[in-house]
């Protein structure tokens, strides 16, 4: 080999090795479960400041499940979603699938130096089934009003949706919330749509009637959900008229694409949103790829969080 051929390799494989080198640090360690995208931690905004708040939105899990990995089963995860609750710090969160006995006044009894909240099993109307609850972070919200109704033809009672088709008794969660730091008050609803498409659709429209009548004052809304669908479903199309997707209207480089849905590791679907009203703006939007404790994952599905400013 020649001194010019010698040359000529040595840059190239400097070359090859910086190229390399600045592809290795520019993506997230642990992002190969999670094909959506990068996510670079030091440009998102992870905590409210005053006068924001953060809407967090989490599909627990049901923990009666028994996983193929013992390690997805919910006592080997469950101090994971505390660590993970606790330093995500969200104004409110909207829980899903959190079975009233074991999971939701799990969350309920662990994080009740810093938040209280309101749910009830969907099957019964006090403690039986699954709970979309909301629990709210004390120090910077209050709870001013708090109710369940049932997405069914029967809303104001528990009950199941047959004449929809639907597959299980489905509930939304609602609050009347302040921030203590403004004042502004505003609506939440929580819920958990169903795996039938005629159920989901009117799901939505009774949502819609249910924000007019707990906030007839018109505050500031938000509907988080894990809606079993992806946004670009026909449910959507009236809501969009009046609310947006936070995770399409957050600014550049504040937001992600990441699925939400990840069945521990093995997909990477998008079909948990939270929704927000035009007098509000987005200021941050992420998916909750990170891991916590000893868990790879908090649950099969990430949590995520929008940021708001009023």
């Amino acid at each position: 080999m020649t001194v010019k051929m010698k040359t000529n390799y040595f840059v190239l494989l400097l070359c090859s090795m910086i190229m390399f080198i600045t592809c290795s640090s520019s993506s997230k360690g642990d992002d190969k479960d999670d094909p959506g995208g990068e996510i670079h931690e030091d440009q998102f905004q992870k905590l409210p400041k005053s006068g924001e708040l953060k809407v967090m939105s989490f599909n627990v899990r049901y923990g009666s499940a028994v996983e193929t990995d013992p390690n997805n089963n919910w006592d080997f995860r469950k101090a994971a979603c505390l660590e993970m609750i606790n330093d995500q710090k969200p104004s409110v969160i909207g829980f899903q699938e959190a079975v009233y006995t074991t999971q939701w006044l799990y969350f309920k009894d662990n994080l009740a130096a810093d938040y209280d909240g309101y749910g009830v099993g969907r099957n019964d109307g006090a403690e039986e089934g699954e709970c979309m609850g909301i629990l709210y972070r004390k120090a910077d919200v209050e709870m001013l009003d708090h109710g369940t109704f049932w997405l069914s033809d029967t809303p104001d009672e528990p009950s199941k949706a047959i004449s929809w088709g639907a597959g299980h008794y489905r509930t939304a969660t609602w609050g009347i919330f302040r921030l203590k730091a403004t004042g502004q008050k505003c609506c939440y609803i929580n819920t958990h749509l169903d795996l039938v498409p005629a159920a989901r659709a009117k799901s939505m429209e009774l949502i819609q009637q249910r924000f007019a009548l707990y906030n007839p004052e018109g505050f500031p809304q938000f509907l988080s959900a894990d809606f079993n669908t992806n946004s670009e479903d026909v449910i959507f199309d009236e809501l969009e008229k009046t609310m947006f997707n936070s995770r399409d209207y957050a600014p550049e480089g504040h937001t992600d694409f990441n699925g939400t849905y990840n069945k521990w590791g093995e997909k990477s679907m998008i079909i948990d949103d939270i929704f927000y009203t035009s007098s509000l703006s987005v200021i941050e939007y992420h998916t909750v790829t990170e891991s916590y404790g000893s868990s790879a994952f908090v649950s099969d599905h990430y949590p995520i969080y929008a940021i708001f400013k009023f």
